[in-house]
Order: C-alpha cells, then sequence, then structure tokens
C-alpha cells in the first residue's frame, strides 16, 4: 500500500472536466487507473467518480463544468487497513452480499481506508484474492477415482485442508491405509503423507463444513452412447444439503454441454433454497490431465474456468492458482464444458484419421508407420499422429459421444464425431481379424492355441494400471469369445487388478510366450523395448504370429526366427502364402 494516492485525491466541488483530468493522468502519476476519489476539508473519502460515471454523464448530455459531486458514487466499496488480506477479502463479500453495488465498476477497484476514513489505497478485486490467504478455504472432493484423488491429493500438497469422500468400502479402507487404489506417479507417497493430516477420508458429507464441493465422479454413457449423469445427481444431492452462503459447487466430471446451468444448479437451488450465482457460487474447471502424468499436469496444465458469476471465478482461479501458474478464464459454464468435450473429441478424431489410413495401407501391404513417417518428416504442418491398435481409455472412448449427445439434444446433426468412434473402435476387431486369418492359413484351431495379451492397461506411457476401455481387455474378450485360451502380461497391472477386472491368467513374460502361438502387444510400456526378443520368440509355438501393435521392434530380427510371421496394425510379414 504504497502507492502516491494524493494525485487521484478531488474535492466535491471539482467539475467533471477535472476529474477527467485526474483520472487521465493518474496511471502515469500513481499506477492507479478508472476512477479519482472524492475527499472532503478532512481528506475524508465521501465518494468515487469512475470514467464509467463520466461517460454516462456525457451520454446523459451533462455539462462538463457541473460539480463531481452529482455524479459521484457516495457509497464505493471500502476495508479498512487494519485487517489482512482474507479480512478484506471476506469483508468486500459481505458487503457485495445483497446489495445493489457492482464489482466490475471501476475494474473492480476496492478504497482502502484508515480509521479516519482517510484513503491509503486502492486495490483490485483480483489482486486481494491472489493476495489472501485462500488456503483456509476447506474444500471436499466428491469422487476419488482417478480424477478425483489426484487432485485431493495435489490440494493437500499445496497447502489446503481437504476432506476426500468416497462411497466405496475398500477404497476407502485402501486411502485410509495411505495406498491408492490404482498406479499413478507420485500418487502414492503424496497420499501416505497427507493422509490423516492435511487430507481426511470420508463416506459421506454429513459432519462437513467445507467451503469448496468438488464434483470429480464418473459419467460413463451406456449401451446406446447415452451419458449416464446418476453419479452426478447424488453429488449434486449431498451438496445440496449441506450447502451455505458464499460456498462454491464445482464440477469437474465431463458432462454434455449445458449439464452445470440446466441440470446441476436447478438441484442445487431446490434442495438448498439457495440462488446461484447470488447466494453461492457454481463454477466448471474440466479435468485434461493425462492418466500417468495427473500429478504432474496439475501443477503445469493451464486451468479453464467458467463460472456463474465473477467472485465464484475468482476464487476458483486462487484456488487453482496455487497449483499452476496459468489460468484460463471463459465467459460461460457451457463455454468451459466445451472446452473439455473438444479437445478429447479431437484428439479421438485425428487418431481415427492415422488408423483409417492402416487399414487403407494394409490393402497394398504397406507399413502405415513409414508411410507417416515420410509423410511427417521435415513437413512444418500438421504432424500426422502413427496409428495404433485401437484408442483406449475412459475419456478418449467416451467424451466424443458426449459431444455428439450435446449436438443431437439441440437438433444438430454431427456425423463426424460418430465417424471417428466407429474407426476407434473397429481396430481391435481388425486385430481379431488378423488372428483369425492367420489360424487358417496355417490350418490351426484357435480353441486349441495358447495367446498372450501383452499390455491389458489402456496405454503403456506414461504409465497406468487402468484397464477401463483398454483396447488390450477389448482383444482379450474378443479371443476368449472363441475359445482362446489367454493369458496377460503388464508391466504396471497387478495380478490381482487382472484376475478381478477380466479374469484371466497373470503370467511372467517368460512364461508367457513359452508354447504361445500368437503374442499380441497392445500397448507402448517402453519396458517393452528392453525384452530379449530372440530367447522369447524361440519359446514360441510355430507357425506363431507376433504382432506389434505399436511398431516397437524391428520386423528383421523377429523374421529371423524360423516360423514366426510378423504383423502390425497395416502390414503382415511372412505369413504363409
Amino acid at each position: 500500500m504504497q502507492k502516491n494516492i494524493q494525485c487521484i485525491l478531488i474535492k466535491p466541488e471539482h467539475t467533471i472536466r477535472q476529474a477527467m483530468e485526474v483520472i487521465e493522468k493518474a496511471p502515469h502519476n500513481c499506477g492507479v487507473s478508472g476512477l479519482a476519489v472524492v475527499v472532503d476539508e478532512n481528506q475524508q473519502m465521501i465518494g468515487v467518480v469512475t470514467d464509467g460515471d463520466i461517460r454516462s454523464a456525457i451520454l446523459h448530455h451533462q455539462s462538463l463544468d457541473d460539480q463531481v459531486s452529482m455524479i459521484m458514487t457516495s457509497d464505493p466499496i471500502a476495508v479498512t487497513n487494519n485487517a489482512n488480506h482474507m479480512k478484506m477479502y471476506e469483508d468486500v463479500v459481505t458487503m457485495l452480499n445483497g446489495s445493489t453495488r457492482m464489482l466490475d465498476r471501476a475494474a473492480g477497484k476496492i478504497i482502502v481506508v484508515d480509521e479516519e476514513h482517510k484513503v491509503v489505497d486502492v486495490v483490485s478485486f483480483l489482486n486481494l484474492i491472489q493476495q489472501a490467504d485462500i488456503k483456509t478455504k476447506k474444500i471436499a472432493v466428491i469422487g476419488l477415482g482417478f480424477v478425483g484423488l489426484t487432485l485431493a491429493v495435489v490440494l493437500a500438497d499445496v497447502g489446503f485442508t481437504v476432506l476426500g469422500v468416497e462411497l466405496r468400502d475398500s477404497v476407502r479402507k485402501s486411502l485410509e491405509d495411505g495406498k491408492p487404489h490404482f498406479y499413478e506417479a507420485g500418487l502414492a507417497n503424496q497420499l501416505r503423507y497427507h493422509i490423516g493430516k492435511r487430507m481426511q477420508i470420508a463416506k459421506d458429507l454429513a459432519e462437513s463444513d467445507c467451503d469448496v464441493y468438488v464434483i470429480s465422479v464418473g459419467t460413463p454413457v451406456d449401451s446406446s452412447n447415452q451419458p449416464i449423469l446418476d453419479d452426478v445427481r447424488k453429488a449434486v444431492k449431498s451438496i445440496a444439503h449441506v450447502l451455505k452462503p458464499d460456498n462454491i459447487v464445482m464440477l469437474r466430471s465431463t458432462v454434455p454441454v449445458g449439464t452445470t446451468r440446466d441440470y446441476v444448479i436447478p438441484i442445487l437451488e431446490e434442495i438448498s433454497g439457495l440462488r446461484a450465482g447470488k447466494d453461492f457460487s457454481v463454477v466448471f474447471a474440466p479435468e485434461r490431465t493425462v492418466a500417468g502424468k495427473a500429478i504432474k499436469e496439475l501443477r503445469t496444465l493451464p486451468q479453464v474456468i467458467g463460472a456463474t458469476d465473477s467472485q465464484g471465478a475468482e476464487i476458483a482461479a486462487a484456488i487453482f492458482r496455487e497449483m499452476t501458474t496459468t489460468i484460463v478464464r471463459v465467459d460461460s459454464l457451457e463455454t468451459a464444458e466445451m472446452v473439455k468435450l473438444i479437445n478429447n473429441s479431437f484428439r479421438d478424431l485425428i487418431f481415427s484419421f492415422s488408423n483409417e489410413i492402416a487399414l487403407l495401407c494394409e490393402h497394398w501391404n504397406l507399413d502405415a508407420y513409414h508411410v507417416i513417417e515420410a509423410a511427417n518428416e521435415g513437413y512444418p504442418r500438421d504432424p500426422v499422429p502413427y496409428p495404433s491398435p485401437g484408442v483406449g481409455g475412459v475419456c478418449l472412448k467416451k467424451d466424443p459421444h458426449l459431444l455428439y449427445a450435446s449436438a443431437n439434444a439441440i437438433g444438430h446433426q454431427s456425423n463426424i464425431f460418430g465417424i471417428s468412434r466407429r474407426i476407434n473402435e473397429f481396430m481391435p476387431t481388425h486385430v481379431m481379424r488378423k488372428f483369425e486369418n492367420f489360424c487358417r492359413l496355417t490350418n490351426q484351431n484357435p480353441a486349441e492355441l495358447k495367446v498372450l495379451v501383452v499390455g491389458l492397461a489402456f496405454k503403456g506411457w506414461p504409465e497406468t494400471s487402468d484397464m477401463r476401455d483398454s483396447t488390450g481387455v477389448d482383444l482379450v474378450k474378443n479371443l476368449q469369445e472363441i475359445g482362446v485360451k489367454v493369458l496377460g502380461y503388464d508391466p504396471v497391472v497387478s495380478d490381482d487388478e487382472m484376475r478381478a477386472f477380466i479374469g484371466i491368467d497373470p503370467v511372467t513374460l517368460e512364461k508367457g510366450f513359452i508354447s504361445a502361438s500368437a503374442v499380441f502387444v497392445m500397448n507402448n510400456h517402453p519396458s517393452y523395448e528392453d525384452w530379449n526378443l530372440y530367447s522369447l520368440l524361440r519359446s514360441m509355438n510355430t507357425p506363431g504370429l507376433f504382432f506389434d501393435g505399436w511398431r516397437m521392434f524391428h520386423e528383421e530380427e523377429i523374421l529371423r526366427i524360423p516360423g514366426i510371421s510378423y504383423s502390425t496394425v497395416s502390414q503382415n510379414l511372412g505369413w504363409p502364402e
């Protein structure tokens, strides 16, 4: 509070023209823009005049020679300088509640006065929030899956008091013991450090006294690819029963556009009796981290924020600013909802292009990886991604359907998202057909063969143990349907997780290769590059098939082994004629 405030002080008898001159010079003289403070003979504040007030006066044909007292605001938002930043912030919020005064006047400027009501500083509401101790806010995270648990742990790590709410008894017990129920780089250590200290686990919100409620539950789609919002509804209802004035409800779950305003807010208002945007704030802050790097990306990715009101947006921004440096404010809840959907839908779309190229290349037995590599080499525009055995993971497989549902809800027929999904969902079937063709060419009965599927997590890098919507799991199910004995290996997924999730026998890599008639590499874990591939392939039955789903191996090395055929998503080498 060291500004030269004298340069923006004027007397009530000064003219509007003189006020204009003061406001014009103020940014250069004392770093304050957009307003002048009106004081009496004792230098005590009696009002404020802004450049907006002057514009309004001119529009109403008021003379610039009239006294500034005729257009000044006599009850500007002001706080005393004997309080800390958090107290100042709370005082401002209290003054705004139930008031007709608007914070966005003069760009959200707040006057700071001393005990004698003399002006000592002018601050912006944004800076006040940034300087306030936002960490006094207690935050509840509802839903401790991949999205919720990583966020809760990072919030605790930067200094917030966090209540994690989880309905599943087994998950809750594991977390209370400091053991996450899935693998995520860096998660286990941070959970063990904060559990029972800054982070507590609960079954519900019955005993909560939180300021911010974050919804991070799953939003799957049904068999018709329609969104299921049951868990969102349950979470919203539980919050509504404990919601208090000035609370913030933040939705982080991915939802169709319009869900927050048209579905979430009405439930909150009906049960709580409070009004969104007036009594409490609602924020949509999409999660955009990648599994395997979530802890890191929560601290580095820009955070998008859309809100019902500016105060809620500012507080949400202040919370996330403790984790990441870049906040992207958007103008509505719907914009923020759309951001998440287009990020993942675009990725799914470009991956489908590459996979369609791979299917096309197979007709000429071309290596799609080499084709794309040549197309990208030295070409500065729009690099084409490499193909894969399919696009896995909950988000990329689900979000295009949510975007399609959003379009369909307003009568907009959009085919592109459905087409991209069909291409990517076909890829595991494409891989399965390769196996069936190989069996036909080698006169083998698939039901009599042993097959090893490597890579059951939906991706190999960044590392994750998440098998939901995994293309490797899709292939296992296809193989099981025709009676194949399937074994599984994954360097990250635990044996118990593999048995429970898909019901196949986990094996070591060496045991899995022994006497296998086919081996399918379905994700891209970097440890595969350290295999003693020659020795492993020699232990397979012949004729045998080695499917390299991510083009991680050299075909020359594989084809040196007699009786072993090699295949990628687009090419078959060494196959029987």
